[in-house]
């Protein structure tokens, strides 16, 4: 307040001088007013000037720039950067959309990753591109696989006398490629053949009947007798003369 000579009346509101935050205004002081673009403006103290540009602090989207609020400007890789509210961090790398290939993962683009089951999957870095994160588009199959379009699908083999291989012993689709055999066949190769049995002194087995290669009788000539797998010769037995042999011995003793 003012005093002495400056005093001109008991009682009246007269300022010498104004506190910081008010200026001068006739006999008395006043709040300062300060202005703020992107943000509230100063208030108090800090607002130094009546109407200077001075801001308290900043709206989003904008960062203190000396006394003056100005607008964010973010960094995208791969993508558009935010703006506005959206850019929150200045110089931050934030991402409003991304390119194609590309997908937002939290603030940032990262490349789309492609899945295939039975395979591997393609990523915007493959050839084959990955246009939707987490689609399907195969680059390579798995054993016993093929590429179907974007996809994978199992490979179908057949088999002449036995049950095709399947999963990874099905090397190529629509192979002749047997993984078992049906009975009187092996396998030899990724073939199935018929098993070969013999027999001496009779008719040797065949188809189911030859179930392994080797001796193998399905019956026995005269004169000759199953003996396991085998046509072993009759023997005759004969008290007082001589025995019968070869056709002649029709049972053996």
């Amino acid at each position: 307040a003012a005093t002495g000579l400056e005093c001109t009346a008991e009682g009246a509101e007269i300022c010498a001088s104004c506190s910081p935050g008010f200026h001068s205004e006739g006999a008395t002081c006043t709040a300062n007013v300060c202005t703020c673009q992107g943000g509230t403006p100063a208030t108090g103290a800090a607002c130094a000037t009546d109407g200077a540009a001075i801001c308290g602090s900043c709206d989003a989207g904008f960062h203190a720039n000396g006394d003056a609020c100005a607008e964010n400007q973010c960094s995208c890789n791969n993508g558009v950067a935010a703006t506005g509210a959206e850019c929150s961090t200045h110089q931050g790398e934030i991402c409003a959309s991304c390119n194609g290939g590309y997908h937002l993962d939290g603030s940032v683009c990262a490349p789309n990753v492609c899945l295939c089951p039975n395979g591997v999957g393609a990523t915007t870095l493959t050839t084959q591109g990955c246009e939707t994160h987490q689609s399907v588009v195969c680059v390579s199959c798995d054993g016993g696989y093929r590429q179907d379009g974007d996809d994978c699908v199992a490979n179908v083999c057949t088999c002449d006398g036995g049950t095709p291989a399947t999963g990874a012993a099905c090397t190529a689709h629509e192979a002749a490629v047997c993984g078992s055999c049906d009975a009187g066949k092996r396998l030899e190769g990724t073939a199935c053949v018929d098993n070969v049995c013999t027999c001496d002194g009779g008719t040797a087995a065949t188809g189911a009947s030859c179930t392994t290669e080797g001796v193998l009788c399905a019956s026995c000539d005269d004169g000759f007798h199953l003996d396991g797998q085998a046509c072993a010769a009759n023997v005759c037995t004969c008290d007082g003369g001589t025995a019968a042999t070869g056709t002649d011995c029709a049972v053996h003793d």
